[in-house]
């Protein structure tokens, strides 16, 4: 539960990251259409927001990557856990089936003994 948490914080963070990177490729795209200064300006503005456009679109895909990164992760623990799991019920059903052994003998000594 507590992996899974933590995934879905981590997707809600990169969804919120991502829904940023949106809002600044919008704010880019709105920019390059109130340019309407000379061309040169224009070209030159406009190798800027390309370049940030670029870097925005590698940032998007190295979060995309941490979160596949950590999705195997989650999997890898919440299939480590399962097995952590299996074994306690494994160990809790032979603690129990020797204890109800120990009882079964301590009732025959008990009887045994009043028998005598």
């Amino acid at each position: 539960e507590r992996h899974q948490a933590q995934l879905s914080q981590t997707q809600g963070t990169v969804l919120g990251l991502q829904g940023r990177l949106k809002e600044m490729n919008g704010r880019i795209q709105r920019q390059q259409a109130l340019i309407a200064s000379s061309a040169e300006e224009k070209e030159q503005v406009r190798g800027q927001l390309l370049a940030m456009q670029e870097e925005l679109h590698q940032r998007e895909a190295n979060l995309n990557s941490q979160v596949e990164g950590l999705r195997h992760e989650l999997a890898a623990r919440t299939q480590e856990t399962a097995c952590k799991e299996r074994s306690l019920a494994d160990l809790r059903q032979q603690r129990e089936r020797e204890l109800a052994s120990m009882r079964q003998q301590f009732d025959l000594d008990r009887l045994q003994l009043q028998a005598r």
